[in-house]
């Protein structure tokens, strides 16, 4: 099929969809001779290209143990109380040695049932004496 001058090709990109369209009779040079402008951006898009690439291999370096330790965390928030759970189930003759009560905490929960006897006591005084008063 001929096309008229001044008509535009459709270009595909390797998805099948449009990208920019050449003019008519334009064509893209063949690996002939450069000329120096374009050699030079060639050079730059190069170097753009070299530098993004540094960019994202540094981002996914940054990114692996990071997600790693995502990953980690996650699984052990998951299945910590799990784990711990199967492991006091295991150890059944540790329930006495978990559920004793320390030293020191028995000596004040003593301490507190002497204090609060002694203030029933006082109370019972208090009243006593409000009913004298009152008599």
């Amino acid at each position: 099929a001929a096309v008229m001058s001044g008509e535009r090709l459709p270009s595909f990109s390797p998805g099948g969809s449009p990208m920019l369209a050449l003019p008519h009779g334009a064509t893209l040079p063949s690996g002939g001779m450069m000329s120096t402008r374009e050699r030079m951006e060639v050079e730059v898009i190069k170097s753009l290209l070299q530098s993004y690439f540094n960019i994202v291999k540094k981002n996914f370096a940054d990114m692996v143990p990071k997600t790693i330790m995502c990953f980690l965390v996650n699984y052990t928030k998951e299945n910590l109380q799990s784990e711990l759970v199967r492991a006091l189930y295991r150890d059944e003759g540790r329930y006495d040695e978990l559920l004793k009560e320390a030293d020191d905490t028995a000596s004040r929960r003593r301490a507190c049932l002497e204090m609060q006897a002694l203030l029933a006591r006082a109370l019972e005084i208090v009243h006593e004496v409000r009913e004298f008063a009152v008599k």
